[in-house]
């Protein structure tokens, strides 16, 4: 710093600076916030009017820069969904309305792509309908169990994986008949083989009808 220069501070974000002029701002960026800040519905009317007359920009700017700042856009959208829950519902239903046929394209395409979620959600309605509404199982118990498990089925081990996934059954330890819960507390994997075997019998005595317990 040479004779006659004065240590400053930008008064927006409060970093030194040097020079014989009369700064008030460290940089251009600073500059452009702290007027921002001081002509907000200016500065917001004039961004809105720039938008409409410049939708590709705008539409091409915003998504640059949720994919620079990704963590930042998503707890933005979180924080005005949670604001706005009900206005947010109301336009959905009216859009979903108005709009049938991308609804069902969306759905069908969704369900494609989530063959596993399906299954486990209609095993639940079907099962909450059998016991009044109770019980459900959550939409990654079968990746759980099958980690759990091995890849192995519970009653006979032979290996899930040289197995159709139709073939492969979701089953309650304890029957449903029998009292037990749609939790996934109660529910294995088994072959279908073993699981048809099974039926709705005591789990102990099936066990004990295989051989596998005294």
């Amino acid at each position: 710093m040479t004779q006659g220069e004065v240590p400053r501070q930008c008064i927006w974000c409060g970093v030194k600076i040097e020079g014989i002029k009369k700064k008030k701002f460290c940089g251009a960026k600073c500059r452009s916030a702290e007027w921002f800040n001081s002509h907000r519905e200016r500065a917001i009317q004039k961004n809105k009017k720039w938008q409409e007359n410049n939708p590709e920009k705008a539409a091409a700017y915003s998504k640059k820069w949720r994919e620079n700042n990704l963590n930042k856009a998503n707890a933005i959208f979180r924080s005005y969904q949670t604001r706005n829950r009900k206005k947010l519902a109301e336009k959905m239903r009216v859009w979903r309305e108005n709009n049938p046929e991308k609804v069902k394209e969306s759905y069908d395409k969704w369900r494609k792509a989530n063959p596993e979620k399906v299954r486990i959600a209609k095993r639940n309605r079907a099962i909450r309908k059998k016991l009044n509404g109770c019980g459900y199982l959550s939409v990654g118990i079968f990746d759980k169990l099958h980690m759990l498990q091995k890849g192995k089925c519970a009653v006979c081990r032979t290996k899930l994986s040289k197995l159709k996934r139709s073939d492969v059954h979701i089953d309650h330890i304890i029957p449903i008949s029998l009292g037990g819960t749609n939790t996934d507390r109660n529910v294995q994997l088994t072959c279908s083989s073993c699981n048809l075997k099974k039926g709705g019998k005591n789990p102990i005595e099936f066990m004990r009808e295989r051989g596998y317990l005294l």
